[in-house]
């Protein structure tokens, strides 16, 4: 795993913890998942109705976003600097993009120039 932590965890998150549960067909969680839809909209200003969110680690984030900007056959160029680049770039070819790599060591920085 490559999560980050531990961390310390602020008090009112904590108390958040020792809330009552909701269930995920609750009506107040359809109208935190509404608040939430609003927000994704907003953040990538887009109106499309499909726009949703979705529980999963940061692996799960790059996943649905590679399948969701590039199509099977075109050409990515991914920037490898450690593990998160070499997850796009396998995420990528597994999909059936033609992947090119730009590599540094991990930590390195690229430029324009």
């Amino acid at each position: 795993l490559f999560g980050p932590g531990p961390s310390n965890v602020p008090p009112r998150v904590l108390a958040a913890g020792g809330r009552p549960i909701i269930g995920h067909m609750h009506s107040e969680m359809f109208g935190i998942m509404n608040e939430i839809k609003q927000g994704i909209q907003y953040a990538f200003q887009t109106n499309h109705s499909m726009t949703l969110a979705m529980s999963g680690s940061g692996h799960t984030a790059m996943e649905c976003a590679v399948f969701n900007i590039v199509e099977p056959g075109e050409s990515v160029l991914v920037a490898v600097n450690g593990i998160w680049g070499e997850r796009v770039a396998e995420i990528a070819e597994r999909m059936g993009a033609k992947v090119h790599t730009l590599a540094k060591a991990p930590g390195g920085h690229f430029t324009n120039a």
